[in-house]
């Protein structure tokens, strides 16, 4: 998360991303760091890592439409 917090203030990262990469970064993490299960306390359980990858799949889904995601559902231009 730091390594992406310090290329975010070298290189301009748009404000709709930010935030979302932060939320992703810290739902897969709550995945992994609290397993699902009590009893296998050392061991990550396979439905957490299915739901850590869920979480990253909304990120990737997220980039990969993103003009579908800004205000008014299109791409928006400098000068127009």
């Amino acid at each position: 998360m730091s390594l992406f917090a310090i290329y975010s203030t070298v290189f301009p990262v748009t404000p709709q991303i930010l935030p979302r990469f932060h939320v992703v970064f810290m739902l897969i993490l709550s995945f992994l760091y609290y397993p699902i299960a009590k009893k296998i306390q050392e061991q990550v359980n396979p439905v957490d890592i299915a739901l850590s990858l869920l979480a990253l799949a909304t990120i990737v889904y997220m980039l990969g439409d993103f003009e579908s995601h800004l205000p008014g559902g299109h791409s928006r231009t400098l000068g127009t």
